[in-house]
């Protein structure tokens, strides 16, 4: 028989005593552990908040090259923090499968002699799916997408303003019949489709809008409709029908969680429309209104609907080999051209969505990104308390692949990633609403 021991030679006070120190201690490390949990989650926010301001300087003033430098660089920060916040098996898992892609194609892309600026280009834009991460643990979801949807905010906020000042700096013009916008290039070289199209996260944030708390849940709604107006002026239609689409989902949210409100939200977002529509007009005049009109029926009735982008596909796929053809050519991979553009090592991109995809890492990647990405949507009803409203952000993304790819869109990727983490990870169907 094992000797026993006992402890009848020590007082039930001490043991008491020493029962209570080690409770203490255990519930103090957990407090730590807490505190680093959330300063490293709000770090990640914060800085994924910096890389999008970032973005809006550098799109309005590109002369700032060591400024890209920097924002490329602090990507790779935001994607460091967020392998290391990994804590479950679920985060594990994306970052192990996702790890291995991106090691993998960006090593082909660099065997292959790929442009190294567009290795890195490709490379960076899918390591933000490692945000989902972030969001594959149900017990701090909540938590999480409220600090990024306040952030956002007030990102949408300056980026607002500073697209409205540009503007009106540049002597923007609406389209017509010859182009289909026109500005002063001697006062800016600004890029003004990359400065406005940072607003087109807006869309991809519209069903999220009503978890805002008070005033600030109709910031989405202005940016959808400062996106959607210079989208209609350069008669854009993929952004228009994208902003009119998040401008329906945001007033239909917004009015369903807040009943008892519900007419002066409604009233609200029309008051805004009026506003921005009667603004254009009295800015802009008839004429260019017209002129504008005639551009859009142009556009819709032109023989090729899709403004040459599916012969531009096709050309894209006419040029890869049977063996590129199922698994690419590495991140960094170009076409010789696009349309009318040249270049010494090609363009790193192709309209249409699919297409790019397979030019990347052929029809496996295809199938891994897409099917990933559809079986997210399939789980939406049973797996996440917010499953439909992941569920519209990752349908819109997959409907603008078809007119223009998104896999070089930061803000929309960002968005993504953090649906796929929600709908990929464990059920928090039980979790309250954020705003609650």
């Amino acid at each position: 028989m094992p000797q026993q021991f006992y402890r009848a030679d020590v007082p039930s006070t001490v043991t008491a005593t020493r029962t209570r120190s080690l409770t203490t201690g255990v519930a103090q490390n957990c407090q730590t552990d807490n505190r680093r949990e959330d300063l490293l989650s709000r770090s990640i926010i914060g800085l994924i908040i910096m890389e999008y301001l970032g973005q809006l300087v550098w799109a309005a003033n590109p002369i700032y090259k060591n400024l890209g430098m920097g924002l490329f660089g602090l990507m790779w920060v935001i994607v460091a923090l967020c392998i290391f916040a990994v804590k479950d098996r679920a985060g594990a898992k994306i970052i192990i499968w996702l790890g291995l892609g991106l090691a993998s194609y960006t090593v082909y892309g660099l065997l292959r002699g790929n442009y190294l600026p567009f290795v890195a280009l490709d490379v960076t834009n899918m390591g933000f799916l490692f945000v989902s991460v972030l969001f594959a643990e149900p017990s701090n979801r909540a938590y999480l997408l409220r600090m990024f949807l306040n952030g956002m905010c007030y990102a949408l906020v300056v980026a607002l303003l500073v697209v409205v000042v540009m503007l009106e700096r540049v002597g923007f013009t609406p389209g017509n019949l010859d182009t289909r916008f026109s500005f002063d290039e001697t006062t800016s070289n600004s890029d003004l489709f990359a400065l406005t199209g940072l607003l087109g996260v807006s869309v991809f944030l519209a069903p999220f809008a009503p978890y805002v708390k008070g005033a600030r849940k109709f910031i989405v709604p202005i940016a959808i409709i400062v996106y959607g107006g210079f989208a209609f002026l350069t008669a854009s239609r993929n952004a228009l029908t994208s902003a009119c689409i998040g401008l329906v989902v945001t007033t239909w949210c917004i009015s369903r969680q807040d009943k008892k409100r519900r007419f002066r939200n409604l009233l609200m977002i029309c008051v805004l429309v009026g506003i921005a529509a009667g603004g254009v007009f009295t800015l802009y005049g008839e004429r260019a209104m017209q002129d504008l009109m005639e551009l859009q029926r142009a556009r819709q009735n032109a023989e090729d609907f899709t403004s040459g982008r599916i012969d531009e596909a096709l050309g894209a796929l006419q040029e890869l080999k049977v063996g590129e053809f199922v698994i690419g050519r590495g991140f960094g991979a170009a076409k010789d051209n696009l349309g009318d553009t040249k270049s010494i090592n090609g363009v790193p991109m192709v309209h249409f969505g699919p297409v790019h995809i397979i030019l990347k890492g052929g029809i496996m990647l295809l199938l891994v990104l897409y099917g990933t990405l559809i079986y997210c949507v399939l789980r939406a009803r049973s797996r996440a308390a917010m499953g439909y409203e992941c569920a519209y952000v990752i349908c819109l993304f997959l409907a603008r692949e078809m007119s223009h790819q998104q896999w070089h869109d930061f803000s929309a990727l960002v968005v993504v990633a953090m649906c796929i983490g929600m709908l990929s990870g464990p059920s928090n169907i039980r979790q309250k609403a954020v705003g609650q």
